[in-house]
């Protein structure tokens, strides 16, 4: 039961708190340029720290244990959790379902998975660089 309440808790935590903005209707429909971009940092921010709980919790911490496998898996997971979130929205007052929410928040699932991807391969052995 700790491991749940330790690693698995906090991926449907994020997720709970995802669905809960995404079932507010009073977003404003027309918003300025600059609020676009932020909205799209949002999604990659709030996605991307879902994929990174998904992925923690899957190598139960043991970043070591990460493999092309679980990144993968993260990346698609996160992105469908996206499409689903967008469905949501169609049927939410005032929202609107938008394909470049689901692009940044499958670019936010990325980001993440390729930072660790990039630490991992600092802490590799020189002998066991892959080149």
């Amino acid at each position: 039961m700790r491991y749940f309440f330790r690693y698995w808790l906090p991926m449907f935590a994020q997720m709970t708190l995802i669905f809960f903005l995404s079932s507010q209707s009073t977003f404003p429909q027309e918003i300025p340029v600059w609020m676009f971009y932020f909205d799209k940092a949002v999604h990659a921010i709030l996605f991307g720290l879902l994929c990174f709980l998904l992925l923690r919790a899957w190598v139960a911490g043991e970043w070591a244990k990460t493999t092309n496998l679980t990144f993968s898996l993260s990346i698609l997971f996160t992105t469908l959790y996206g499409v689903s979130d967008e469905i949501h929205q169609r049927f939410v007052p005032g929202r609107t379902p938008s394909l470049g929410d689901v692009t940044a928040d499958a670019a936010g699932a990325i980001l993440v998975c390729l930072a660790i991807w990039a630490i991992q391969l600092r802490r590799l052995p020189e002998d066991n660089v892959i080149l």
